[in-house]
């Protein structure tokens, strides 16, 4: 699972490194824009799945809140 608060080229490029660095299928990750990055991973040929950084926050403050 990788946070990622900005995406520069250098994020980018990271990202779709990471794949093969640790031997995974997909990454999971947490940004600001979700559907733009897995787009753009996408065109890269890395599988991720991307949520919303400020969706997850609502839900954890919610969450919080139902206890």
């Amino acid at each position: 699972m990788v946070l990622c608060a900005d995406v520069t080229p250098q994020v980018l490029q990271d990202l779709c490194a990471l794949p093969a660095q640790h031997g995974i299928a997909r990454l999971v990750i947490y940004a600001p824009r979700p559907k733009a990055l897995a787009a753009l991973l996408a065109e890269r040929g890395v599988e991720a799945v991307a949520y919303s950084i400020a969706d997850a926050l609502w839900q954890a403050q919610v969450g919080r809140k139902a206890r």
